[in-house]
């Protein structure tokens, strides 16, 4: 489940990069920065990369989830940073539900 889902972030980063300045190095998969630190893209970007996942977890694994969130947004170690940390975070949410 976890390499879908990183499939399908990777294809969000992909798709975002087309508008961006400074493209996501998404060839490093799950080390690949998403937000935060020189590397990561901006706010606004990161709300279309979310808005990208959840629309294709929805359509290609029929999940629904939430990924911005209160507690996404306060956690000490954000879930936004890579690639594989948002995998992670998506793959708790899922289990949480499924549960």
């Amino acid at each position: 489940m976890k390499e879908r889902i990183i499939a399908i972030i990777v294809d969000a980063v992909n798709i975002i990069n087309h508008n961006l300045d400074k493209p996501l190095p998404s060839n490093l998969l799950e080390q690949c920065p998403i937000y935060g630190g020189q590397d990561g893209i901006d706010s606004i970007s990161l709300v279309s990369l979310i808005s990208i996942v959840e629309d294709s977890l929805e359509n290609q694994l029929a999940v629904s989830v939430i990924l911005a969130n209160e507690k996404s947004m306060s956690m000490r170690n954000s879930p936004f940073l890579t690639v594989g940390g948002l995998a992670d975070y998506i793959c708790t949410l899922i289990a949480k539900e499924s549960a």
